[in-house]
């Protein structure tokens, strides 16, 4: 029993070391967006947003420097002095939610030159012809993610605004855009192991016939699906070919029940609101509905329906309505569209609060009534079907585990995938990897084939949507042998307990692990991994 005991304690450091912890709950906070310009506006909204949140989100979407980047200086002392500022009104402690944004507004070209003047500026001469996975681009953005997660030190990393809505929009140049982020994810996770990092993607593009299919590969090898979600939005979503929401509450239900079909990944609204008024825009021949009824039953709902699904957190765009700041806007280019979001604030211009912020304040409390069931159904054209592949392949590179220091996995013929690793000091050796499928609900068995080089027990773990891991160990001999584990048979990890249930359509991590240089191991191991799969 002491035994058993004491790898359940090394069980969760590992753990520790592996991923981001969950809360028992999903985050909820909103974007410092200020409502005016003035020195009152901005304090004021950081106060409602520091009081009134348990994650801070940082929406960096105004440009990067990319001459310094390439030449390998510092930032200009203006983006330096802006991001001490963000940094030091972070709540102590508080986790911390970071978007970056390589492409521009338009969401298909590169984002423009961010330096000392005070406007955003054209690229340099090098980059405007680049690709998006140009080896310069690749380099410059890297070290640009390098330092604001150094800076601002986030738990969930946003390593493309909206930058889904490539997939949708240019959808030839979608390649290049995945080349760039699985440079840099990698590249940043090797560092910061225990760092999520994603990609947000409109959800009402995302849902449009193709879109879904070309963005998988990507979604299925991040840590969370990203999502930029107005409900209230659809018609001018529809304009540009997206497929409509529905009317009314069927508006944000039906969408939000569509991508729990889509992916296994945990979920976080990176940016999602409601207007709470009418809105026309004439050059579009558009008018837009908005309610403050419907935009409170929008957040109630919503908080419902992330406490269901395990959202990793909601970031609700605007504080306060911004029509001071419109106001002051008026006359520039295209400022018509900015009415999309001018009203989806939950206080008023004149900071009166809506009956929205009263439900807002219940989803911060975690005073929320259940959801039974889901909410709607999906016409059989959108919802993507289940899928049952249930055998984790080894047939090329991608399908490798990621391995800690001092690790390496390669393909060999015949022998699936063979993981190397050095023992050092007292750590841990891990190797991980998404599932990159959805297991059935009857699943009840896990199985794997392995053999090694030298004794020792291993662990193997299984990970949830919503955090949760459930390991069990092994001993592997020279000789292939074969293990079957009752997925019932596994223990939770209580560092990570929540219901303690192992739901196996939930399962969307895999992890191997030697502890063995906690018990002085020394040298090389060999791992062979023929088969493992679910039944």
């Amino acid at each position: 029993m002491k035994q058993l005991q004491r790898f359940a304690v090394l069980a969760c450091a590992l753990v520790a070391l592996t991923t981001v912890p969950v809360g028992a709950r999903p985050l909820y906070g909103f974007t410092p967006f200020p409502y005016d310009s003035t020195d009152e506006a901005v304090t004021r909204t950081l106060d409602i947003v520091r009081n009134n949140a348990n994650v801070h989100a940082l929406h960096l979407d105004d440009g990067i420097p990319w001459d310094e980047l390439l030449d390998g200086k510092p930032n200009p002392k203006r983006v330096q002095r802006e991001w001490d500022d963000w940094t030091r009104v972070i709540p102590t402690g508080r986790p911390v939610y970071l978007a970056l944004a390589p492409l521009a507004k338009d969401r298909k070209s590169l984002a423009p030159t961010k330096g000392e003047a005070g406007t955003s500026s054209a690229l340099p001469w090098s980059l405007k012809l680049a690709r998006l996975d140009d080896d310069k681009v690749k380099a410059a953005y890297l070290e640009y993610a390098r330092r604001a997660v150094k800076q601002f030190r986030p738990s969930y990393l946003n390593l493309g605004i909206e930058a889904g809505e490539l997939a949708a929009r240019d959808p030839k140049r979608w390649p290049q855009f995945e080349a760039l982020y699985r440079h840099v994810s990698q590249a940043l996770k090797r560092d910061n192991p225990r760092l999520q990092i994603g990609v947000s993607f409109g959800l009402q593009s995302l849902m449009k016939p193709g879109v879904g299919d070309l963005a998988k590969p990507l979604v299925q090898s991040s840590d969370y699906l990203g999502l930029s979600f107005y409900p209230h939005m659809s018609p001018f979503g529809e304009k540009f070919g997206d497929p409509p929401l529905g009317e009314r509450e069927q508006a944000w239900r039906a969408p939000l029940d569509w991508v729990q079909r889509y992916t296994n990944k945990p979920i976080a609204l990176c940016e999602t609101g409601y207007s709470s008024m009418n809105a026309e825009l004439p050059s579009y021949s558009l008018k837009i509905k908005g309610d403050p009824v419907l935009q409170a039953s929008y957040v109630r709902e919503l908080a419902q329906l992330a406490e269901r699904d395990n959202y990793l957190f909601v970031v609700w765009f605007l504080s306060v309505d911004y029509d001071l700041l419109y106001e002051r806007m008026s006359g520039t280019p295209d400022n018509e569209v900015n009415l999309l979001w001018r009203n989806i604030g939950l206080w008023s211009g004149d900071i009166k609060a809506k009956p929205g912020w009263a439900e807002w304040q219940n989803a911060l409390a975690g005073r929320i009534e259940p959801l039974a069931a889901k909410t709607s159904t999906v016409s059989s054209a959108l919802a993507p079907t289940a899928i049952t592949a249930t055998e984790v392949g080894f047939s090329s590179a991608k399908q490798l585990f990621l391995t800690g220091p001092g690790g390496k996995a390669s393909l060999e013929p015949d022998a699936g995938m063979r993981w190397t690793f050095d023992y050092k000091g007292t750590e841990w050796a891990w190797a991980t990897r998404d599932l990159g499928t959805r297991l059935n609900t009857t699943t009840k068995r896990m199985s794997l084939r392995l053999r090694s080089d030298r004794p020792g027990p291993l662990f193997v773990q299984v990970e949830l949507a919503d955090g949760q891991t459930f390991f069990a160990q092994i001993e592997p001999r020279s000789a292939w042998s074969d293990f079957s584990l009752d997925l019932s048979q596994l223990k939770a990890d209580p560092a990570k307990k929540r219901d303690g249930v192992l739901m196996p359509e939930r399962i969307t991590k895999l992890l191997i692990a030697d502890a063995g240089a906690q018990n002085k191991a020394r040298g090389q191991r060999n791992v062979w991994i023929a088969r493992w799969t679910f039944e």
